[in-house]
């Protein structure tokens, strides 16, 4: 499986199939533990071959005795049900990303404008001037980059993106450094 990126224009439907397989393989994953804890083998179970059967059945058999006599251990479960919660939250945070219009920024008289690039999902700051090195600094360690081809400031276009930005305008509306000639 190759990595859904963000700025994919089908990341919705992408992510939306991944989650359907997540969930079709977790309840999958359940009924064949079910079905050993009742019968103790998997003997039986749906279409398996009595080969395959005995060939799981062995492996069960032959794990540690501090390990859960099961097909899938509670680890394999637990993994898959975090998963799902991580793909379910990405599905709902993209989808907020693009429904929304791009929120606006006053930032009038600050020395600089903010825009959402949905292209490139980042959220980007354009100074007027160079910002003062305590600015720089005060934006790299809320996570933003110095991006040579954008002339901006920059950082991935999500809800901590928008949140870091409100609180940069905020500071500087309270007379944080404002930006100097150069």
């Amino acid at each position: 499986m190759k990595p859904i990126k963000i700025n994919d224009k089908d990341a919705i439907n992408k992510l939306n199939e991944k989650l359907v397989n997540l969930i079709n393989e977790q309840e999958m994953m359940k009924d064949r533990n079910a079905y050993y804890r009742k019968h103790g083998t998997m003997k039986g179970f749906f279409d398996w071959s009595d080969e395959k059967a005995a060939k799981v059945d062995a492996t069960i058999a032959s794990a540690p005795s501090w390990q859960e006599k099961a097909p899938y251990r509670n680890y394999l479960l637990v993994n898959n049900s975090a998963e799902i919660r991580r793909t379910k939250k990405r599905i709902e945070e993209l989808s907020k990303i693009q429904n929304n219009e791009g929120l606006e920024y006053a930032t009038d008289g600050l020395g600089f404008r903010v825009e959402e690039n949905k292209n490139l999902m980042r959220i980007q700051i354009f100074f007027d001037t160079k910002p003062e090195a305590d600015t720089r600094t005060y934006l790299k360690q809320n996570g933003f980059k110095w991006a040579p081809s954008q002339d901006a400031w920059q950082r991935h276009l999500n809800e901590g993106g928008r949140w870091a930005i409100k609180r940069f305008i905020e500071k500087q509306r309270a007379g944080g450094e404002k930006c100097t000639e150069q």
